[in-house]
């Protein structure tokens, strides 16, 4: 009786050594990883569509203020206060950081209003450390207004 006793916890040893060797579970490792690495993936995605609808919202406000800025009455301050208003109507985010400089000049031998603007825009992403940062120079040119 003594011997069955020894031989079945021989038996039970032998199962939860086989238990604990085989390979259940190990697909999850594998599942996290690819799922973590998708979504690095799709952040970084969404964030070059976000750079690039920033990008093109500030070409849009760079447009609008110096076509403001061309109208006869209206001159260089106009063009950027327009500018910047149609920037922080665009990308409210950029209001907390003034990254972007937008001039304006009436360049009087030519008669046309030049907007520019220059700076970096910051990227959406919390961890990047700088890293995602882009540096943008646009200008943008309309017809003074002679009436």
């Amino acid at each position: 009786m003594d011997r069955g006793l020894a031989t079945a916890s021989a038996a039970d040893n032998w199962r939860s050594r086989r238990r604990w060797r085989s390979d259940e579970g190990f697909l999850t490792l594998e599942f996290v990883s690819v799922g973590f690495f998708v979504l690095l993936a799709f952040l970084l995605l969404v964030n070059v569509i976000l750079m690039q609808f920033t990008s093109g919202a500030l070409r849009n406000a760079l447009d609008h203020g110096a076509r403001h800025g061309a109208a006869e009455e209206n001159d260089d301050r106009d063009c950027e206060a327009a500018a910047v208003s149609r920037l922080h109507d665009l990308v409210p985010d950029q209001r907390d950081r003034p990254t972007i400089a937008i001039r304006c000049e009436l360049d009087e031998e030519s008669g046309l209003m030049i907007a520019r603007a220059s700076g970096s825009l910051a990227s959406a992403l919390p961890f990047d450390g700088g890293f995602f940062e882009w540096t943008i120079d646009t200008t943008v040119y309309a017809t003074k207004e002679d009436l």
